[in-house]
């Protein structure tokens, strides 16, 4: 599900959901996060 910023409050919803995938990273997942902010639904697999 790709939530592109075209609202304020689509910017906090995926703020939101950003700020889960960066907790997951604790668990040793990597993301895509970093490079393409786009794209932060996706997951890299290891």
């Amino acid at each position: 599900m790709s939530l592109p910023l075209l609202s304020t409050g689509t910017s906090v919803r995926t703020a939101i959901l950003l700020l889960k995938r960066i907790k997951s990273l604790q668990d040793g997942k990597l993301l895509l996060i970093s490079d393409n902010p786009e794209y932060g639904d996706l997951w890299l697999p290891p």
